[in-house]
């Protein structure tokens, strides 16, 4: 992994943007680690680790945004991190 990746050693279209993915969310991290706690930051993550599959922490993280979303009334992002909880949770309810 990292930028010595080859697309030729890739198994598919997807394997690709898992990587992107993967980087996205350690920039991510590192971002809210250095005074980024804010909505959009955790929303953003959310996205990202629920199309890593990593329903629990994206679950985590909305819930964290919407928090912070609704500190700041912005509801429309407390919507919508509330339906994609509901999502993530039946996602959840589907893999076991």
């Amino acid at each position: 992994m990292g930028s010595n990746f080859s697309c030729s050693a890739c198994e598919g279209p997807a394997e690709p943007q898992k990587i992107r993915n993967e980087t996205a969310l350690k920039y991510l991290e590192l971002a809210i680690e250095m005074g980024g706690d804010n909505y959009y930051f955790h929303r953003v993550k959310s996205l990202v680790e629920a199309a890593l599959g990593n329903y629990e922490s994206a679950i985590s993280s909305a819930q964290r945004s919407m928090e912070l979303a609704a500190q700041e009334d912005k509801d429309e992002f407390v919507r919508m991190n509330d339906k994609n909880i509901g999502l993530w949770k039946d996602m959840l309810l589907k893999q076991h």
